[in-house]
């Protein structure tokens, strides 16, 4: 769903220019639970937002309507499905004019984030439209080979760093560690400092975050997180049974 509306003549010579730069958006996205990959809108947003600020435009978003409806999934749990309506304003710093763009957009999800999925998904296709950005992303794909499972498909892109999945295992790992009485003796405070010391010892800060964390250095990291996280729970175990004797 797209509408555009355009004044002047700058804007679109700054447009058109833009849309000879951004040639192609490599799909670094991947859904695992469907096993494709796709172009993510942070990979456009990127991608697109150095060309708008080379040739002078502004990218100003605007939330024209939402409509949320509720339903319930086979395993009883409520998802909130919402479709939103936005309208992304290009204007040219220089001479004021501008074009509009009308995009629809739809996520949905069991706690509040519909919105801002649905929201993500307006901009992504609205900036891949206005500039007719190839990704080899195309939705009619839905041929007979596809229904029956004979479709390839497709491995994930290999990244350079460690991927927000990784890091959530991370959390599950330590997780178990969360609150035991030994947790101290070992010298944390909670659960999360287990992976910050890994994290040190792989040459890190304790800050950082798994999107600055090197493929290569993960395995490392989570072993220690396993490894320290088993050690206190056992330890915790064993404290207990020597109580009870």
């Amino acid at each position: 769903m797209g509408e555009a509306e355009s004044k002047g003549n700058n804007i679109g010579r700054k447009m058109l220019a833009i849309m000879g730069e951004v040639s192609y958006i490599q799909k670094k996205g991947y859904n695992q639970s469907q096993k494709y990959t796709y172009a993510t809108e942070a990979d456009f947003a990127a991608e697109v937002r150095q060309q708008l600020i080379k040739h002078g435009v502004a990218f100003t978003p605007f939330l024209e309507s939402v409509d949320t409806k509720e339903v319930t999934t086979k395993a009883g749990t409520v998802m909130q499905i919402v479709t939103v309506i936005m309208v992304f304003t290009f204007t040219d710093i220089e001479s004021g004019e501008s074009v509009s763009v009308r995009m629809g957009g739809q996520g949905s999800d069991t706690l509040d984030k519909g919105i801002f999925k649905a929201m993500t998904g307006a901009e992504k296709y609205a900036l891949k439209q206005a500039f007719l950005v190839p990704t080899g992303d195309d939705p009619e794909v839905d041929n007979e080979a596809e229904k029956t499972g004979d479709m390839p498909v497709q491995k994930p892109v290999e990244s350079e760093f460690v991927q927000a999945d990784k890091w959530v295992n991370l959390l599950k790992i330590a997780v178990h560690a969360k609150e035991h009485p030994k947790l101290a003796e070992h010298g944390y405070a909670t659960h999360k400092d287990i992976i910050a010391d890994a994290l040190v010892k792989a040459g890190y800060e304790a800050t950082t975050r798994g999107g600055e964390v090197k493929t290569a250095d993960y395995p490392a990291i989570e072993t220690f997180v396993r490894n320290k996280t088993d050690a206190i729970v056992k330890s915790s175990i064993v404290s207990t049974t020597e109580v009870k004797e």
